[in-house]
């Protein structure tokens, strides 16, 4: 069946209708593999959008050229693809050397931010301290992880927000499912007794 032959040297021989005299000729064959193409589904944070060329969703491929498709067929690119939407994209390898190439659906998730709601405690009296861990300053919030921070930067974190002067401060709710954060601030009051 010389339709479909593997790897491997042949002979092609020709026979001239005139004289009838054959001529032979070796032809090699080569099968090349195709590109091992790795994929790990990327998610971020909204509002970021999703980096389909980030190294780290196609870490663990072979070395070639990438491109970007948003069908099965590989027939529409992507436009961008420094910036998808969520959705199923696929990510075509192709090894410069042989040509061969190979796809794989990819997965982009842009996950939403936690709901975080405050509210600022009451005034308390000096010598009180304010404690803003106090479930009734978030309620109504996601549920998550909640730090504090003297900054809107969020790099002060504070040693004891559960004993605080007044002030301005800053609490983060992290969703424990997705990572995805969010800040709001909270306005601690305290009040100098009278003399």
């Amino acid at each position: 069946n010389p339709n479909t032959v593997g790897t491997g040297t042949y002979f092609i021989q020709l026979t001239s209708d005139l004289t009838g005299c054959p001529s032979v000729q070796p032809v090699t064959v080569t099968i090349n593999d195709l590109p091992t193409i790795a994929i790990t589904d990327p998610r971020v944070c909204f509002p970021s959008k999703v980096n389909l060329t980030d190294v780290a969703i196609t870490a663990g491929s072979e070395a070639g050229n990438f491109t970007y498709f948003q069908d099965a067929a590989l027939s529409s690119p992507v436009a961008n693809p420094n910036e998808v939407e969520t959705g199923t994209y696929f990510i075509q390898l192709t090894n410069p050397t042989t040509g061969c190439s190979d796809s794989k659906p990819v997965s982009a998730t842009i996950n939403n931010l936690p709901n975080l709601i405050t509210t600022d405690p009451a005034t308390v009296c000096s010598p009180n301290v304010v404690d803003i861990t106090n479930p009734s300053i978030t309620a109504g919030s996601d549920m998550g992880n909640l730090d504090y921070f003297s900054d809107a930067g969020l790099s002060s974190p504070l040693a004891n927000p559960n004993g605080i002067g007044a002030g301005p401060y800053f609490i983060r709710l992290t969703d424990t499912n997705t990572g995805c954060s969010t800040s709001e601030p909270v306005t601690a009051d305290v009040a100098t007794p009278p003399t």
